[in-house]
């Protein structure tokens, strides 16, 4: 097996044992600037997208094969991208000297643990006398039901970076069963009969949620909504409660990709996204 050491041999195996499953590879940078701060962006965009083209046409060329390169998620600001991969595209990926990792593109249950605390605030709308006017809060979640009376008015953007993986039973929950979508309506959150489905709108509801009663935390910010879940019907996955909600790693990365861009359009004060440890933590912008 070619450049194995680009990934875990327990993900080689897997993939030559399973079939296709869902990968995140990361490309070489070292002619790059590093990390969301760099300068020149727009430069940035367009040398790692012809590198995630190049190394995807070299794929094509390997393997014959067409269907990674339609199917890919191609991050903007990080050299990397997320595709689903048989064994035989997996090593033509190990064989290509433009592929520096290779690893499992894992998904999640969304949790809410004592987010509250964590952040140093206190409950109904108070936060060290602040109460969010003028600023955003980025809610990367299962969704938000901007039509709970609740939440009237907060949405001021949306949108859902969502998967299909048939093999494992995920669906997109994008619309019209696409990837992604910033469209109206796109993070409205989804079918009550999914297990965890309301959980974008009750982290949204902490965040920023008011009425004349009680309040979240900063009662007067606005919401960006970002759905990043996927529905899954497995029973490995869920627990046995099928379906139930995961996010890929790869469907996150390109949330805050997207709050990223929007970061001189509004005020955006924080984001609050599960992480791949199975936990939540709310972080500055």
């Amino acid at each position: 097996r070619q450049g194995s050491r680009k990934a875990p041999d327990s993900l080689i195996n897997r993939i030559h044992a399973q079939g296709s499953i869902p990968i995140i590879v990361r490309l070489q940078s070292d002619e790059q600037p590093r990390g969301f701060h760099a300068e020149k962006a727009k430069s940035r965009k367009e040398k790692i997208r012809g590198l995630q083209y190049k190394v995807l046409d070299d794929v094509l060329t390997r393997t014959g094969r067409n269907k990674i390169k339609r199917h890919a998620k191609r991050f903007k600001m990080i050299p990397a991208m997320a595709v689903q991969a048989d064994a035989a595209e997996l090593e033509a990926l190990l064989a290509n000297p433009n592929v520096v990792e290779i690893i499992e593109d894992v998904p999640v249950p969304p949790t809410l643990q004592d987010s509250i605390p964590w952040i140093g605030a206190e409950p109904y709308g108070s936060f060290s006398g602040y109460t969010g006017q003028g600023q955003a809060i980025a809610i990367l979640d299962t969704g938000v039901d901007k039509n709970h009376p609740f939440l009237s008015d907060k949405l001021i953007s949306e949108a859902c970076y969502s998967s299909n993986v048939p093999s494992l039973g995920a669906t997109s929950l994008c619309p019209d069963n696409a990837t992604e979508s910033t469209a109206v309506d796109s993070a409205l959150s989804c079918d009550p009969g999914i297990y965890n489905y309301e959980h974008g709108t009750h982290v949204a509801g902490i965040a920023a949620g008011s009425n004349e009663t009680f309040s979240g935390v900063a009662k007067d910010a606005s919401i960006i909504a970002i759905q990043v879940f996927s529905p899954f019907d497995n029973t490995d996955y869920c627990a046995g409660l099928n379906p139930c909600m995961l996010s890929y790693a790869s469907d996150q990365v390109r949330g805050l990709e997207r709050v990223y861009e929007m970061r001189e359009t509004y005020a955006i004060a924080s984001a609050n996204i599960i992480k791949c440890y199975g936990s939540e933590k709310s972080q500055s912008d």
